[in-house]
């Protein structure tokens, strides 16, 4: 079993191969309601996601933060947070997660060239992806 610091080391290393990924037109999004469980997932087009999900949930739910680096981001988090996990992709709203959750940059404040769907939401290239400017080219 590992320690905290273990896997935060183990995390950090995870997050420095996503931000070298390949995954550059997906995100890793967090979705969740005011309260309650938060879904860590990946999508090219998030707002769709959102949408599918929502269907089949009682209560409203937004899109609460975005990073670059799609699957492997997505993986990043999931072990970064797994002593978190209530089931597959939802995860308790702890107050690690919401740290990072209010790293991220509001949603609508930044969007890449190279992402193509219309929706507006937050990403933060300076933070996962420090090899890119801020029009998104490498």
């Amino acid at each position: 079993m590992m320690d905290r610091i273990e896997r935060a080391l183990v995390a950090r290393r995870l997050h420095r191969a996503a931000d070298l990924s390949s995954y550059r037109r997906q995100v890793c999004y967090f979705i969740g309601a005011e309260v309650g469980p938060v879904k860590i997932g990946y999508s090219q087009c998030p707002s769709i996601r959102l949408a599918q999900l929502q269907r089949s949930s009682p209560v409203p739910l937004s899109i609460l933060a975005a990073a670059y680096g799609g699957k492997d981001r997505e993986r990043a988090y999931h072990f970064e947070f797994a002593e978190f996990r209530l089931h597959n992709e939802w995860f308790e709203r702890d107050a690690a997660i919401i740290s990072e959750i209010e790293k991220l940059p509001p949603i609508g404040e930044q969007r890449p060239a190279y992402f193509k769907w219309s929706d507006s939401f937050a990403l933060q290239p300076d933070r996962y992806a420090p090899h890119m400017g801020p029009s998104g080219s490498g």
